[in-house]
């Protein structure tokens, strides 16, 4: 799964799906990945249903930063989340605890 995949079918769907879920994650985190295939998106599991949107930056209480490579590298084997963010290759600013519970959303 690519990262456009991920957030313009993938995560909608399962938000779509089972809106209690976003209660997990229980904030807002913005996506930014550079490179091709790359684009901004804003994971709002607040809003009444949650939703992915690409409207741009927004209030989000973390933004989460890496290349497309990088980022696809962590779909692949989240195990590796850790060592790309203390390499500096994905970067967190705001509230990193936001970050963290990400995963639960699968």
């Amino acid at each position: 799964m690519t990262a456009r995949e991920l957030f313009e079918n993938v995560l909608p769907q399962i938000l779509h799906d089972d809106p209690a879920r976003a209660k997990k994650l229980g904030d807002t985190i913005c996506f930014e990945l550079l490179g091709e295939g790359g684009g901004t998106w804003i994971v709002d599991a607040v809003s009444k249903p949650p939703r992915v949107t690409n409207l741009g930056k927004s209030a989000c209480s973390c933004t989460v930063r890496a290349q497309v490579v990088d980022f696809q590298a962590m779909l692949e084997e989240p195990k590796a989340a850790l060592s790309l963010f203390q390499l500096g290759k994905i970067k967190v600013t705001g509230n990193t605890a936001v970050a963290t519970r990400f995963h639960l959303l699968f």
